[in-house]
C-alpha cells in the first residue's frame, strides 16, 4: 500500500489468476471498510471507492482460459 496523492492510496497485488479472484479481493476489502473503527470509545465509519486495473496482457490471458 502506498499513498498515491491526497487521500488516494494504491495497493499492488500479485497472484491474481482470474477476474473472479480480483472481484473476491474487492468484496473482502469492502467488507473490511464497512466495519466501524473504535477509537477512544467513539465509533467511526470509513468510506472507500475501489477500482481495479488489470494489465492488458493479463486480460488477454484470462480470456483465453
Amino acid at each position: 500500500m502506498a499513498r498515491f496523492g491526497g487521500d488516494e492510496f494504491t495497493i499492488l497485488l500479485g497472484e491474481i489468476n482470474s477476474l473472479d479472484g480480483a472481484q473476491q479481493i474487492v468484496q473482502r476489502m469492502v467488507q473490511v471498510f464497512n466495519q466501524p473503527i473504535q477509537i477512544e470509545g467513539k465509533s467511526l465509519t470509513v468510506t472507500a471507492i475501489l477500482g481495479v486495473a488489470i494489465p492488458r496482457t493479463m486480460l488477454m490471458d484470462l480470456r483465453s482460459c
